[in-house]
Parts: C-alpha cells; structure tokens; sequence
C-alpha cells in the first residue's frame, strides 16, 4: 500500500469518525444518563459554582454535582461549555473530538505494536464503525476523556517516552481512578526496557530514576489537576477528604439499575445501556449504548484462538507483541470482575480497542490465502469449487461490519422511528 493512500484512508476515517461524531450533536437537548452529573457539573465549573466542588452541598432538583469522580475530565467539558454556552452542544463537543482521538490513537498504537499499516487502519476502521465508541464520544460523560489518555500512555510508554506516558497517566486517574490499571500495563513495558540493561553501569540510577518516576509524576499531575479546587478556596485536608469520600462511595454504593449488568456478559454484549427514549405520535427515539455486534461477537468468537497463537508465538519465537495485546485486553476488562459497585456495559470500553487490534492482526493473516467454497452449478446440474481469496473475505466482513454500524446508528444516535420498527433493533430478549 502506497504512504500516500494510506494516509488518504486514515484521513478518510478519522473525518468519518469526527463527522458522526459531532453531527446532530445537541440533540437531544434533555440531559441523558450521567449527564446529570458529569454534563451538569461541567456547566456549573463554567459557571465558577464553587459548590460544584464539594461533597456536602445539593444541587437542582434532578442533577447531582458529580465529586464522586476527579475533575478533570468534567474540567475539560467545561472549556467547551465556555467556547459554545450552556447547551448540551457546548459539554458533549470535547467527547467528540476527544473520541475521534481515540480513533487515531488505535491506529498509532497497531503501527507501533505490529509496524503494519494494514492492522493499523483495520484496526481504526473497527473501532469507529463502533455503536458504543459512538454514543460514549457523543456524551456528556467522563470514559471517552479515561480512555483517549489511557491509549496515550500506552503509546507514549511504548515509544520510550516515559515522561510524558506517566504525566498522561496521571491525567487518565485524574479523569477517573479506572487510569489506575494502566499500572500492570506500563509496568510491563518499562521492565521490558530496563531489565536488558541489568549489565551496564548506569544500570542501578536508570533504574532508581524510572521507578521513582513511575510512582511519583502521576501522583503530582493528579494533584495538579485539582489545582482549582485549591485555588477557589479548598485546603488540603479538604482535598484529602474529598479522596476519602469518592473511595467510599465506590466501595459502599449498594444502588440498583435496571441496565446494569456483570463483567463477565461484556464481551458478549448481553445487556446493553438505555441511555435516553423520546415517544412523538407514532414515532419513538433512543439513545441506546449498543457495540457494534459484528465486531464484538466476531472478535471474542476469535479470542481463543489468538491467545493460544499469542502463547505459541512468545513460547517457539519470543514474539510477544501479539500476547501483549492480549494482556492489555484482560488488563482493562478483568479488575471490573472483582468490583463491588454497580456496574454497566460501558465499563468494558477501555479493553474495546484492543479487540479491534486483535481483530485486526486476525484478519491481517489471512489477507493472502485462498479459500475452496463448494457449491452448486445450477446449469451444470452438478458441485462446482470457487477459488475466494482472503482479501476478498477481509472486505465482505468490512461490509457487514458498516452495514451494521447504520443499521443501528437511528439507535444509537436518538434518530425517530415509526414505533413498529424499533422491535428489529432488538435481536436479544436481555436487550429490550
């Protein structure tokens, strides 16, 4: 593939990815989900509320102030409420740019993980024909904003840039604590790099040096990041308080939700999140927080074959590239197994991209092989053998895969549907 048409086709889909994105973007104008909480709480840091900022105070009647998760992803959404007003355009629009970052992102990190142009875009191309990449970037919530610096740091540390992959690690827990399980990832990755040098002389400061700053710059950048909260008024104790209270909140909330569901359905997509209904007439419009079930079902029928491929190839090779995706994968979905809150299918987005990547390496393998589909002659009354290349497969499932995405997109995006048409968006009974 030629650079410049490889560029051509990431631009392609990166101004995809942005247009459905930011598109239609203020509506709805209701608040949606958390919005109540994290939109909310944006347009009152907009606003310099300095209640917005404690736990002890109540807010309107049907909001909440959001402290039960760091501020700087709500921060952030408030420079938009700045730019565009108190709207839902003016919170929502950094997810979407945010989220068509997460898009190039995945492709950065396939480039560096396999040196690939083709699992690079394959693997941009899954994620933005994704349902619920697609509503969390179109959201006034706080998980697109984790997951951008999370595939940051993951980039950053595996382009030798510590320093800036633990500042952006940092920035991940400053958005929520969920940044917390980039540890095992990173540390991985920094072992990697350091455990050669166990024979040279800088051996014994290199090492010190990368440890304390490991441990140490994301603990400051998470405090900068609260650097408002002290500037309005808040001291430390406050502050430590404040940790205090988001750490029980999370460990003690016994709360119940109609769309909430167990760690382990995620990868199966068995209860996906009702964000939003509308009822006009004869019409009906949701926001339903649905993957992508060509992609999703796909990639996980495929996982155990790529993890014995990724334990043979690090065993007979020592390739690990493909078994550190796979880590990367268990490393964001597997922690929610043991949570004890309440949680729900959104949870499992940071390991989504990863399936992407998986995806994308599996497909990438079968690009120049030939397949034998028998079948029947209807003029020759008789079996005949088709010769099918791989390549034309690979572009058969891209179909299927964008077929999907519009197939859903009315519901993903609070689009109206005559309301006897809204059941065959429901392929599962745990869906409705």
């Amino acid at each position: 593939m030629k650079k410049i048409k490889t560029k051509q086709i990431l631009y392609l889909i990166l101004f995809f990815s942005f247009f459905v994105r930011v598109f239609n973007l203020q509506h709805p104008k209701a608040y949606i989900f958390d919005e109540v909480y994290c939109g909310f709480t944006a347009q009152e840091f907009a606003k310099g509320n300095i209640k917005a900022w404690e736990w002890w105070n109540s807010a309107p009647k049907g909001f909440a102030y959001c402290w039960t998760h760091p501020q700087l992803a709500k921060l952030i959404m408030a420079i938009g409420v700045l730019i565009f007003g108190q709207s839902q355009f003016g919170f929502r629009f950094p997810a979407a740019v945010f989220g068509t970052g997460v898009i190039y992102l995945i492709y950065l990190l396939a480039r560096k993980i396999f040196k690939s142009e083709n699992i690079a875009l394959s693997s941009a191309f899954l994620a933005s024909f994704d349902g619920l990449l697609l509503v969390m970037s179109r959201t006034g919530m706080l998980d697109i904003f984790v997951l951008f610096f999370l595939l940051a740091t993951v980039y950053l540390a595996l382009s030798r840039k510590y320093l800036w992959a633990w500042i952006f690690l940092g920035l991940s827990i400053a958005c929520k604590w969920i940044g917390l399980y980039l540890y095992p990832v990173t540390g991985i990755i920094l072992l990697k790099d350091i455990i050669p040098r166990f024979k040279k002389k800088n051996f014994v400061t290199s090492s010190l040096y990368h440890s304390i700053t490991f441990l140490t710059v994301p603990i400051l950048v998470y405090i900068f990041a609260h650097a408002l909260f002290f500037t309005s008024g808040h001291t430390w104790s406050q502050f430590t308080q404040l940790q205090k209270q988001m750490w029980d909140y999370h460990t003690k909330l016994e709360a119940t939700h109609d769309r909430q569901s167990k760690a382990l359905s995620w990868p199966f997509m068995i209860r996906p999140v009702w964000f939003w209904v509308e009822y006009k007439n004869k019409t009906q419009a949701n926001i339903y927080n649905l993957g992508n079930p060509v992609i999703w079902w796909f990639g996980v029928l495929l996982l155990p074959l790529t993890i014995w491929q990724a334990i043979q190839k690090a065993r007979k090779k020592r390739q690990f590239e493909l078994l550190f995706v796979v880590f990367c994968y268990f490393s964001f979905f597997l922690p929610w197994v043991f949570s004890p809150r309440i949680m729900f299918l959104h949870h499992y987005m940071p390991a989504l991209p990863f399936l992407c990547i998986l995806t994308a390496w599996q497909l990438d393998k079968i690009k120049n092989l030939k397949f034998l589909v028998t079948g029947s002659s209807v003029a020759a009354k008789q079996k005949k053998n088709w010769k099918v290349k791989g390549e034309f497969l690979i572009a058969l499932y891209f179909l299927l895969v964008a077929l999907t995405f519009f197939f859903f997109y009315p519901l993903n995006t609070g689009l109206h549907l005559p309301q006897n048409l809204v059941k065959y968006f429901f392929w599962l009974p745990s869906w409705k």
